[in-house]
């Protein structure tokens, strides 16, 4: 999408189910500096994490005064490997941490001042939010409203709120017309009209919203696979190929765990604790104690920390409500980490200031290795795969996949296709890729169906790999077992055989 905006292709680029401003930010970056989109991207998330230094900093600064725990603060975000990892992936979360800590850094100024230019701040870094993030437009929202409803209770404000939402709704007009004529309704994203079109039939005021075109109607999308499903109407019985296996009357511990683990409640907690980020979090929660004990907590940091837990709980509750589940992801919460630094701080700098007073020089030694062990902690995750690659080589993939991704480029001249759709992006990369190491798509310029989706429909992906649908394969030999038309020489051939992932072409005239 970047590379499409870049060549004036703004018809793929500002698609209705992407919000546009990472977009036009890394299309540009592409433009000007004649760089792949992906590239482009990444370059994007970089310059965002750098920039998130500056708000971090001036927030800690604002609700604890102290010069030394600002900077602390600042350095504790450059040490934040979950948001150092996703540069790597070109991916929108750094955009989206540093509108986020821009955002609770205007709302605090604007909470204890009636200056115009705090209000102004935070209307543009909430409308920026909302232009990134569809499910950050309740954020924004809720936060322009408290702005608002504040001014209410005090003259000088009210104007300045008014302006801010004036400003605001100004900058988001241009989008929500654009979407208003491309999928019916006056919203950020196209999950937002199809919820509106579904709460019609409930509140039938909403329809005065909705576009009348015969042609807009807002339905739910379907990713490819599913789309390959309704195309090739295969049917998902795969009882001949996996027959079940018989039932037992004795219940297994190790199942009963296995299926504990599996359970909704326990991957939502998991997937919530994750999103916490703990190395740091817990610092925090250290933090906050130590303020509230000594009796430094003020009403800004109050503020402060009601931003972190309603962005955390508005992220959740939208998938409830909308999807009827308890889900979340890790990732839609490590962007909130900024949030909570400047009591990380607070925790690193009285730990620093007890034992460089009792304990002296020995004091400072043992706090240099209590932060050279969470650095490591905080990097093993992304160190794991480099350990393994040099210590294990026998268990690393890395090596497989630069491999493998140098084969298929040399044989692939990728092609754009699709219809376009203002509800769906039909455009997609051929050929397509069965794997689980969905970075494969970003080396080869490929679409990718996961290994998972693959293997749930195995009649479906047989077919597809006899309709050349599907051109390559890259699995580990025993997750492929299942797949027997690997073993048939007419459709597949394996070109490739590494230390963990095995690579099979289709062949193209069977």
């Amino acid at each position: 999408m970047a590379e499409a905006f870049a060549r004036g292709n703004f018809s793929m680029a500002l698609h209705s189910r992407f919000l546009p401003l990472y977009t036009i930010l890394s299309g540009i970056c592409c433009l000007v500096l004649n760089v792949s989109g992906y590239f482009a991207c990444k370059l994007t998330s970089l310059i965002a994490f750098s920039l998130s230094v500056i708000p971090i900093y001036y927030i800690t600064k604002t609700i604890t005064g102290k010069r030394i725990t600002s900077i602390l603060s600042a350095y504790l975000l450059i040490f934040c490997y979950p948001l150092i990892a996703s540069i790597g992936g070109g991916t929108r979360a750094n955009l989206k941490a540093f509108l986020l800590t821009c955002t609770a850094w205007a709302f605090i100024e604007a909470w204890q001042s009636a200056k115009l230019r705090y209000f102004l701040y935070c209307a543009l870094a909430t409308a920026g939010l909302t232009l990134t993030r569809g499910d950050c437009a309740l954020f924004s929202i809720a936060v322009m409203g408290t702005l608002v409803i504040r001014g209410l209770f005090f003259r000088r404000r009210i104007v300045s709120s008014v302006i801010a939402v004036a400003v605001f709704t100004g900058i988001l007009a241009p989008w929500l017309c654009y979407q208003y004529l491309n999928i019916g309704y006056p919203v950020p994203e196209v999950r937002h009209g199809i919820i509106l079109s579904q709460l019609t039939k409930h509140l039938p005021y909403i329809d005065i919203m909705h576009n009348k075109n015969p042609s807009l109607s807002c339905k739910p999308s379907l990713n490819q696979f599913d789309q390959l499903k309704l195309k090739y109407a295969v049917s998902a019985d795969t009882a001949k190929e996996h027959p079940a296996r018989p039932e037992t009357s004795s219940v297994n511990p190790s199942a009963r765990e296995a299926g504990y683990k599996n359970s909704v409640l326990y991957q939502f907690c998991m997937k919530f604790l994750k999103g916490l980020y703990p190395f740091y979090f817990v610092l925090a929660f250290l933090g906050i104690i130590l303020r509230l004990r000594n009796g430094k907590w003020n009403r800004l940091e109050t503020v402060l920390l009601s931003l972190y837990v309603f962005h955390n709980l508005t992220i959740v509750g939208q998938i409830l409500i909308a999807d009827h589940k308890l889900y979340t992801s890790s990732r839609y919460l490590l962007v909130a980490v900024p949030l909570y630094l400047p009591w990380t701080a607070t925790a690193f700098e009285t730990v620093y200031i007890k034992l460089k007073r009792n304990l002296h020089r020995l004091g400072l030694v043992i706090f240099a290795a209590i932060c050279l062990i969470i650095i490591i902690i905080s990097y093993s995750q992304g160190t794991k795969e480099l350990i393994h690659e040099r210590f294990q080589p026998a268990h690393s993939g890395s090596r497989d996949l630069k491999i493998i991704a140098g084969i298929i480029n040399s044989k692939n001249i990728p092609k754009i296709s699709g219809v376009h759709s203002a509800f769906e992006c039909n455009f997609y990369l051929s050929p397509t890729i069965v794997t689980k190491e969905v970075s494969l798509g970003y080396y080869t310029n490929c679409n990718v169906i996961t290994a998972a989706s693959a293997l749930s429909n195995i009649p479906l992906t047989n077919q597809l790999i006899k309709e050349n649908v599907i051109r390559y394969l890259v699995l580990r030999p025993e997750k492929a077992e299942p797949l027997h038309i690997l073993k048939d020489q007419k459709f597949i051939k394996e070109i490739y055989s590494g230390r963990k992932y095995t690579l099979w072409e289709v062949r193209s005239n069977p």
